[in-house]
This record gives structure tokens, sequence and C-alpha cells, in this order.
């Protein structure tokens, strides 16, 4: 199977007692560093086969599957409830956890495939995709698709810790986004 894979960046504001959150998956309209765009009703098929459900795994590896994903398509992207299997006998999950609880994991990924895409004035357009897996990974790559809550872990602080918080991420990620782009440039 070969496989795609688009990252995404999240933002935590909370890490839930029971192991769940909420967040953007993917979002609609927006060229990301790899000059794609994800265009709405993208995932409207792939969402209907899989009865809105996706495996979550640990930085894209299929053996190490940390809980599941149920999808809901929006007018600004794919939006999902993320579950951990903190309760079951699962080490990887408890640790997957603890990672996004304490912030230190910030990012989001799609493993799919293209169905139908059309390129036009160097911008790929996928037009349909068919999602695998949805994963959590170290290395954020686009700042769109945001874990909005995750349920009762950080209170929302005043402005000002909060703004230090998005800008010390933005800088993250375009120090990330400017090495990868010299290294794909060489």
């Amino acid at each position: 199977m070969d496989t795609e894979r688009k990252t995404l960046n999240l933002s935590i504001k909370a890490v839930g007692d029971d192991g769940t959150f909420t967040g953007m998956l993917s979002t609609y309209d927006e060229v990301d560093e790899y000059k794609d765009v994800v265009e709405r009703g993208a995932y409207t098929k792939t969402i209907q086969e899989n009865g809105g459900i996706l495996p979550m795994l640990w930085q894209h590896k299929h053996d190490m599957p940390v809980g599941d994903m149920t999808l809901r398509d929006t007018q600004a992207g794919l939006e999902v409830k993320g579950r951990f299997l903190i309760d079951d006998d699962v080490p990887h999950a408890k640790m997957a956890y603890a990672l996004v609880k304490a912030k230190i994991v910030r990012g989001l990924s799609i493993g799919y495939k293209t169905v139908r895409q059309q390129t036009k004035d160097g911008i790929r357009r996928l037009k349909e995709l068919k999602l695998y897996e949805g994963s959590l990974v170290t290395v954020p790559a686009n700042q769109q698709a945001l874990i909005m809550d995750v349920k009762s872990f950080v209170e929302a602080k005043d402005f000002t810790s909060e703004l230090e918080m998005i800008q010390m991420m933005d800088s993250y990620y375009q120090i990330t986004s400017a090495l990868r782009a010299a290294l794909y440039a060489a």
C-alpha cells in the first residue's frame, strides 16, 4: 500500500482525564507546504466507507495504535474526536497520552491515498482521499489543524500566557518549515 502522509500542527488547551480530545485533523482550501489543497467533500466517501472512525496511531506506526478518531466533516475541515486507550493494557497509548497531556507532542498527521486530484499552476487540488489512519506526531508541518479541546487538563490561562505559547509554537513551526524547505531544495 502506497500511503501518503500530511502532517499538521495541534494546539493543546486541555487533556481529558477520560483520554479524549477534539480537534481539526485536516483543513479545507488551505495551501500547505507541499503545495496541496484539500477540497471540501474530499473525505465524504471514506467517512461513509469506514463508518466515520479511524485508528489513531503513534508516529504512523501501524503496530502502535493508541486509540481511535471519530470523524465529522465540517465547513472548515475534518474535525475529530480522539480517544486514547488509557484504560486498557496498552502501554504505548498511555505514553502517547502523557506526551500529549504534557504538550510535548503537538502534531497530527493523516495517512491517506489520493483517489482524485487535479494539478493547476503548481498546486495539487485533492478532490477525493481515502483515509487509512490519523497519527500523533512529534514534528508538525502545518498550523491549520488544531486540537481544540482535550478535556480538563489545563484550564485557560491569561491572555499573555496563551499568546506566549502560541508564539513559541509558531516559531517552532517556522524553523522546522525552513529546515525542511532547505533540505528538499538541496
